[in-house]
Parts: C-alpha cells; structure tokens; sequence
C-alpha cells in the first residue's frame, strides 16, 4: 500500500511522531525515509578479493620469431594474441 503525502503533511506527521517518540530510533528512522533516505540501511558486502596474478610477457626474442613467422601485420597480431593468451592461460 502506498500513501502519497504533500511535503507539508510529511513534515507536520514527521512533527506529531516526534513528539511522540521523542529521541526514539523510530521516529529517526521514519524521519530519514521521508527525506528520501532507505529505512534500513544493509551494509555492503566486502568484494572478494581476487588474487592478481604475475603478468607473463613474452621476450623480444619470442615476439620476432612469430614475425618472422608471417611478417603480415593482420597474422602476426592474430598470432602475437594467441600466445599471450596461451602464455597467461586465457580462455577468452
């Protein structure tokens, strides 16, 4: 069920209700929500941390032989992803 009120009749309710529940969580807690705020508050869960795995790059060495290979830059890009992908075990 939902009850629309003009900021007037939010603000003179908000004025009854801490009257009445003077310094209550409650009437904190109606106040927070109808300035907008949630009612309840959930914490955010923590991320999981992943562990960051060591980057394996290749050589010089490694990189002019699969030029070498092709020498077309199209191939060669094609082929320098591959093993980079192979080398840091990448599936995508």
């Amino acid at each position: 069920m939902t009850i629309e009120l003009t900021r007037e009749e939010a603000e003179e309710l908000l004025k009854i209700l801490r009257l009445m529940y003077t310094n209550h969580d409650l009437t904190k807690a109606l106040a927070n929500r109808l300035a907008g705020e949630p009612l309840i508050e959930f914490p955010k869960e923590p991320e999981p941390e992943q562990p960051v795995e060591e980057w394996k790059d290749l050589s010089t060495a490694e990189i002019k032989a699969i030029w070498n290979l092709t020498k077309k830059p199209t191939d060669f890009a094609a082929m320098l992803l591959a093993k980079i992908k192979e080398r840091n075990d990448i599936s995508r």
